[in-house]
């Protein structure tokens, strides 16, 4: 599976590139990200990585920004986002920024493709960047969960 982006997603991932980008930089060999698509929100990770999470699923991804392959790290938020199994169950995480090293990512808040309220779309929620020696993962910031 290749990664899709939207144009939001997209414009964050060519302004971190061209943020580290110079005049005498070639042009970039094309990376394809595998493991998911339809990606709705991203924000760089350092200088060579990148957090995204697809509009389809709760789970967030670190990609290295240069290399193609798998993620390097995933993490199925569901639980945390306390969805209602009988809700439609697609939280569609559409928004993210970085602030230091805490990532805010927000939902929707529309209805469903039916047209329908669905309260697993009313999520503002926060991550935090933890490093390990060359390991990265993202952990909940315990109390930033906000049904809004």
């Amino acid at each position: 599976m290749i990664l899709k982006l939207t144009t939001i997603a997209a414009a964050i991932l060519a302004t971190v590139i061209a943020q580290t980008a110079t005049a005498a930089d070639t042009p970039q060999a094309i990376v394809n990200h595998a493991g998911m698509c339809d990606a709705s929100a991203a924000v760089p990770v350092g200088r060579s990585l990148f957090a995204v999470v697809n509009d389809e699923d709760s789970t967030l991804r670190i990609y290295k920004r240069d290399d193609s392959g798998e993620a390097i790290y995933s993490k199925d938020f569901f639980a945390y986002l306390k969805i209602d199994p009988k809700d439609d169950p697609e939280t569609d995480i559409e928004g993210a920024t970085l602030i230091g090293k805490r990532i805010y990512w927000i939902t929707s808040h529309g209805t469903n493709k039916n047209g329908k309220q669905s309260p697993s779309r009313h999520r503002l929620f926060a991550t935090d960047i933890e490093t390990n020696g060359n390991s990265v993962s993202l952990t909940q910031v315990v109390g930033s969960l906000s049904l809004v």
